[in-house]
């Protein structure tokens, strides 16, 4: 504020916001998980593995759709990891499926993880 008028800077607020973050995060990294069910003959991806990686490029495509500035989309790397890091575990619950149905739903997850430089 310059006395009660409010001074816009060169640039918009939200441009220096992405600025920061940008200096501040070093890598973006987006994860894909499955539960441990196997893929059915009809499945269009032939693995837990592949369908992990799908998940996971979806949300990348949806960073794309955005238009998020192309510095930090260089810093996002995509990893399926199929049912190798599960949530919940044991996914099977004996005697209680609802239970299972929803471990299991926990583990058909996206998650996403922001490395920032300490300081």
């Amino acid at each position: 504020y310059k006395g009660v008028f409010l001074q816009i800077p060169p640039r918009s607020a939200s441009e220096e916001f992405i600025e920061v973050l940008y200096q501040t995060i070093t890598q973006i990294e987006i994860q894909g998980h499955t539960d441990r069910l196997p893929m059915g003959s009809g499945s269009v991806y032939p693995s837990n593995w592949e369908l992990s990686l799908a998940r996971a490029n979806n949300v990348r495509r949806f960073f794309d759709s955005i238009n998020l500035p192309k510095m930090f989309l260089r810093k996002v790397h995509v990893t399926g990891y199929a049912d190798n890091k599960s949530a919940v575990f044991p996914e099977v619950v004996r005697n209680n499926p609802e239970q299972t149905r929803s471990n299991r739903g926990k583990n058909r997850r996206v998650v996403i993880i922001l490395s920032m430089v300490r300081g």
